[in-house]
């Protein structure tokens, strides 16, 4: 049989364009990360950059944990502390370049940190004494923000620059604790203590509004880059568990939990900073969830489920890249009996869809 040209140059070009995609493509991926040895009994990660760096901290179930970095390469390393035991990894540039939180002297004091990845630790805040935890931070690592424990005992949410300088965001009833800022620093977010129940705060302009959840319990964990979308948790009336909402000035706080009887409890815990991609958990605190473009929540553990080892689980999905990529949490590794933070990547392009 003959065959035209013109057929052999199209099936050459569709066997180009194979070549390229296999070359091209990239698996998904799931790893569980384990522990620190010697330091720890299971782990979490709280943190990811753009090109999945983890910051975690190794727990311990009792006294104080270890925080660390994890990459593909090296895996876990330890950040190290001010001279004490204990220290605890809560926030990462995009650039994976500085790691923030908190570590304890050899007094046994946490204070706030920064950590260069590679390098030195760094106290961000110079009052020795005093207790204080850093847990958000700027796009650019210039803005960090989270908490300062007064002489009194009262805990005070603040904002702390790259030249040295502090504000406290103060509190509208007892204690209060930032969660997170905006990519330009204006916009600051958290929880404050109203007589011993905690309710989300929106902080912008020296100015901390409280954001209405009805009166029940609420607390806000983060916040997209130009401070519009908030998100957290909060408890309904008549409702055992807290539920995840998505909040700005002009709907104010949405359920995003889906069916109550399908879903039951959660909470979403970040946000890209388009405000696109939500990352938390459903099912009480038992399936890492995704919300993507006002979806209702995706099972994580359903959609990479061809990824899970054996008998494992990935339980709350507490940050992710900026671009979508990279999730990571907390959840039950089959493999080791244990709890472990683990790192999805869903591949590149693949969480981040075109808009309609």
């Amino acid at each position: 049989m003959t065959v035209k040209a013109s057929s052999k140059r199209n099936r050459s070009v569709f066997a180009l364009l194979a070549t390229l995609s296999c070359m091209t493509a990239q698996p998904q991926s799931l790893h569980f990360l384990g522990v620190l040895p010697g330091h720890s009994e299971w782990s979490e990660a709280l943190g990811v950059s753009l090109d999945g760096r983890v910051v975690d901290t190794s727990m311990r179930r009792k006294g104080p944990g270890r925080a660390f970095v994890w990459t593909l390469e090296s895996g876990l390393v330890d950040l190290g502390t001010l001279g004490g035991v204990g220290s605890d990894a809560r926030a990462i540039t995009p650039d994976g370049r500085l790691v923030f939180g908190s570590a304890h002297g050899p007094d046994g004091v946490p204070r706030s940190v920064s950590w260069t990845v590679g390098g030195a630790i760094q106290p961000i805040d110079h009052v020795l004494g005093i207790r204080s935890g850093a847990s958000g931070v700027s796009a650019d690592g210039r803005i960090v923000v989270g908490w300062v424990a007064l002489p009194s005992g009262v805990l005070h949410a603040i904002r702390w620059t790259d030249d040295g300088r502090s504000e406290m965001l103060g509190s509208l009833r007892g204690d209060s604790m930032a969660s997170d800022v905006s990519a330009d620093g204006r916009v600051v977010v958290g929880l404050f203590d109203a007589y011993h129940s905690p309710l989300a705060f929106r902080w912008e302009d020296g100015t901390m509004h409280e954001i209405d959840s009805g009166g029940q319990e609420a607390g806000a964990t983060a916040v997209s880059a130009d401070g519009r979308v908030i998100v957290g948790w909060y408890f309904p009336r008549n409702f055992a568990t807290a539920r995840p909402f998505r909040w700005t000035k002009e709907t104010g706080l949405v359920d995003i939990g889906g069916d109550r009887q399908q879903f039951g409890g959660g909470a979403a815990h970040d946000i890209t900073p388009d405000g696109r991609i939500i990352v938390g958990r459903t099912h009480g605190a038992n399936s890492a969830a995704r919300w993507v473009d006002g979806s209702g929540p995706e099972d994580l553990n359903e959609t990479y489920a061809h990824l899970l080892p054996p008998n494992s689980r990935m339980w709350q999905a507490k940050a992710i890249s900026d671009d979508g990529r990279y999730i990571v949490g907390r959840g039950y590794n089959g493999r080791t009996g244990r709890t472990e933070a683990f790192v999805l990547d869903t591949g590149p392009g693949r969480a981040l869809s075109p808009r309609p």
